[in-house]
């Protein structure tokens, strides 16, 4: 009896916090909406959760806030054809909201976006 290879998952975390590098609230819905939409193209499926997480800020204190966790499952190959996507959507995220990291992880590994150097005006 002939058996297929079982095919193996692994996780796809994308994190979207709510506050900006300064502790400002910022509007996580368009960027989670997207990225529900992408991995859902993508992976066939996705889930979002709040979680709660802290960051030391600027003044050195410990910061709490709420952050956004999509999460989807996806085979080896559908990574490698997405990832530069998701990576693509958490770069604008931090752009547009004056983040200083994003985390894009697969399999709890991290794939950080560093911050982009910010371009003088005039």
């Amino acid at each position: 009896m002939d058996t297929a290879p079982a095919t193996t998952y692994s996780t796809v975390e994308l994190h979207f916090p709510s506050r900006n590098r300064y502790g400002h609230p910022i509007d996580q819905k368009p960027w989670v909406e997207l990225a529900i939409k992408t991995m859902c193209d993508a992976f066939g499926g996705a889930y979002e959760e709040t979680v709660v997480g802290y960051w030391m800020g600027r003044t050195h204190t410990c910061l709490r806030e709420e952050t956004s966790r999509i999460v989807s499952y996806a085979e080896e190959n559908q990574i490698r054809q997405s990832l530069p996507c998701l990576l693509d959507i958490a770069a604008e995220f931090m752009e547009e909201t004056d983040q200083e990291m994003v985390l894009v992880a697969v399999d709890g590994n991290p794939h950080p976006i560093p911050a982009r150097p910010s371009v003088p005006s005039g």
